[in-house]
């Protein structure tokens, strides 16, 4: 193979990886700035957000530690443990 030839192999190469992540980047896109959004406004889905925060659910927590509701029912299950040990499963 020519040097001439490698380079067009090499050229060709990246661009069909650089289409290849044109394509995911535009799908990603679509899906995050089009089809979310939409959903979103969808009934069923506002039921949901409502139900989130009317439970205080903060959706934009990193972790279920960092949500005051999940903090709350961590300390539920570490006593009901206590309590019962057996409880879950067998000590």
């Amino acid at each position: 193979m020519s040097s001439v030839e490698s380079r067009c192999a090499t050229i060709c190469t990246t661009t069909g990886r650089v289409t290849r992540l044109l394509g995911i980047l535009s799908v990603l896109s679509l899906v995050w700035m089009v089809v979310l959004p939409r959903w979103s406004r969808e009934p069923a889905m506002q039921a949901a957000l409502q139900t989130h925060t009317d439970r205080n659910i903060n959706g934009s927590a990193t972790y279920y530690t960092e949500n005051p509701a999940s903090l709350t029912a961590i300390k539920d299950l570490q006593q009901l443990r206590n309590e019962q040990p057996s409880l879950f499963w067998r000590p």
